[in-house]
């Protein structure tokens, strides 16, 4: 499972159709991947629907 959590607390429609080229892509490689995008949210919020305190995390900066 791959969560991507946006910069902005607005839903961003033009990152998740980027998330969805890449899992499409991703599995043409033979990755089975699941995707998630959330917005961004503290890290009580982000509990929701992981453990953000545990890992692996992977900080990618975004331009």
């Amino acid at each position: 499972m791959l969560y991507v959590i946006g910069r902005q607390e607005a839903y961003d429609f033009d990152l998740s159709r980027e998330l969805s080229e890449f899992a499409g892509r991703s599995t043409d490689l033979g990755l089975d991947l699941n995707t998630t995008l959330l917005p961004a949210s503290t890290p009580e919020e982000l509990g929701a629907f992981f453990d953000p305190l545990r890992g692996p995390a992977i900080r990618i900066p975004a331009e």
